[in-house]
């Protein structure tokens, strides 16, 4: 079951749980109101309070697991971009390192340096 799908399961059951509670005080009430304090008072005690902190506690933790799970998908798509970076930056110095070589012109090849490592500390400062 996806994460989306048990969130909603759980809101449904929260909201159930939320409306069974209102009956129950609404219920309190009348009794109250009735003069029937004291099983007003045991309806009253009969709530369990630890049913709807449950269910919040689950509906956090699959909100943590989804923080968690975004941060390491951003974490993957920068490392991929990373690395197609730096496939591209040593094709394109080989490249020009060839060039370079056979055209005896190392000033072409140090500006191709320069844009890169200018691009790589870019894409550093930005993780």
């Amino acid at each position: 079951m996806k994460k989306t799908d048990k969130k909603a399961a759980l809101l449904k059951t929260l909201q159930a749980e939320l409306n069974r509670r209102t009956q129950t005080e609404n219920e309190a009430i009348r009794l109250i109101s009735s003069g029937e304090c004291e099983k007003a008072i045991e309806l009253l005690e009969s709530l369990d309070d630890q049913i709807v902190k449950d269910i919040e506690a689950e509906m956090d933790r699959l909100d943590q697991e989804s923080e968690e799970e975004t941060d390491e998908t951003e974490d993957a798509e920068s490392d991929e971009q990373a690395k197609q970076f730096l496939r591209v930056f040593l094709l394109d110095v080989w490249s020009h390192l060839v060039v370079a070589l056979q055209r005896k012109d190392t000033a072409s090849f140090e500006w191709v340096i320069q844009r890169h490592a200018e691009k790589l500390i870019k894409l550093q400062n930005e993780r």
